[in-house]
């Protein structure tokens, strides 16, 4: 992520929103079938890469004063999961 930033800023000058959209469906399954690599992979997209996000595009534009970071979610977040929905 930090690598991510970095070449943004590079080729842009400087960053002035961070979006962070990223997800997929993690684990379907009723929580007392589920396969904690399967939902460690999903806390990593899931939770990780916006923190990861916030940290690197926050730091940017706290040096400049000015920035914006718009975090996304999804129903699936919150109905949990595909039954839900």
């Amino acid at each position: 992520m930090a690598t991510l930033v970095g070449r943004t800023v590079e080729l842009h000058v400087r960053r002035d929103v961070m979006v962070n959209n990223a997800g997929g469906p993690g684990n379907l399954s009723p929580i007392t079938e589920c396969d904690a690599d399967v939902f460690a992979r999903a806390m990593t997209v899931h939770a990780n890469g916006p923190l990861l996000g916030i940290k690197y595009a926050g730091r940017e534009m706290a040096a400049r004063g000015s920035g914006s970071v718009v975090n996304v979610g999804s129903a699936a977040g919150k109905a949990g999961g595909w039954e839900g929905l």
